[in-house]
């Protein structure tokens, strides 16, 4: 994939956009199927 940009363009130019475009579907993909992360606290034998 990224040889075929930089085939296409002849520069690194979009082949960094492809990149941080990537980086930022990635990153708003993981905050939307992950949500928010909460600390488990698991009860100790004594207290059962």
């Amino acid at each position: 994939m990224i040889g075929t940009i930089i085939q296409g363009a002849g520069s690194f130019k979009g082949t960094l956009v492809f990149i941080g475009a990537n980086a930022a579907v990635a990153i708003l993909s993981y905050l939307v199927v992950v949500g928010e992360i909460e600390r488990l606290e698991l009860r100790s034998e004594a207290a059962a």
